[in-house]
């Protein structure tokens, strides 16, 4: 998949771009980066969704990221660091919260996506979400 980013693009719109693929994963964006396997400090979570790219970015631009389902968590958070500048965490749905994929950095965006699924339909079968800006903090938050 390619995903068209340019610095008006909101976090929101990023994330939403990025569910039509994986609605199972969600990106949390952050002001600071965190190491592979590692948890990005909730002090720099970025909470406004509807902030546009080029107040977080290291250098605004705009940038094609050719995501495969076969990409690493961690390589794909290299990715968003390496050519936007942008510091990402993947969290994966687990029942009808969002939980960090930081000791899973290894695995897939395919079976990070499929596991996510799983826990959906095992925690409630006859409830299917992809509408993660409602659950947006509560993986940090409780």
């Amino acid at each position: 998949m390619k995903i068209q980013v340019d610095e008006h693009m909101t976090i929101v719109a990023l994330q939403q771009a990025f569910s039509e693929y994986f609605p199972y994963l969600s990106l949390a964006f952050f002001s600071k980066p965190h190491d592979i396997y590692r948890s990005s400090p909730v002090k720099y979570l970025i909470t406004e969704h509807n902030l546009p790219l080029e107040h977080i970015e290291a250098n605004p631009h705009h940038a094609e990221l050719d995501i495969s389902a076969d990409m690493k968590v961690g390589e794909l958070e290299q990715l968003f660091e390496q050519e936007l500048g942008l510091h990402v965490q993947v969290l994966r749905r687990d029942g009808h919260s969002w939980i960090e994929t930081t000791l899973t950095d290894g695995l897939s965006l395919r079976r990070q996506n499929e596991i996510g699924s799983k826990a959906l339909d095992d925690y409630s079968p006859t409830v299917k979400t992809t509408d993660y800006h409602n659950a947006r903090t509560e993986w940090f938050l409780g």
